[in-house]
């Protein structure tokens, strides 16, 4: 396992950070390298997003640099916990079979 891409995540990102940046994925769509989530989505405001992507987009807003895509995300990883405290739900996509 490759610790280091979960050190590609900054410490400090806030709510604030992570709802501008919902609002920019709103605008702009997933940024330039990430690909939309397979498992999970993160509410926010009653809407669903890709957690890796929002993270990131906050992450820029707090650094001013997107991270490098391909950071781990899922249960146990920085992102979700980010997510998870700033108050976040994140809900484990439904497959259609």
């Amino acid at each position: 396992m490759n610790q280091n891409r979960n050190q590609a995540l900054p410490d400090g990102i806030t709510r604030s950070q992570l709802l501008t940046a919902a609002g920019e994925f709103d605008k702009l769509g997933l940024p330039v390298g990430y690909k939309p989530s397979h498992s999970y989505d993160v509410e926010i405001d009653g809407k669903l997003y890709p957690p890796p992507a929002i993270v990131a987009l906050a992450a820029k807003a707090l650094t001013g640099a997107l991270p490098e895509p391909g950071f781990r995300a899922g249960v146990g990883t920085k992102c979700f916990q980010i997510l998870e405290d700033a108050g976040f739900s994140i809900r484990r996509k439904v497959k259609d079979d």
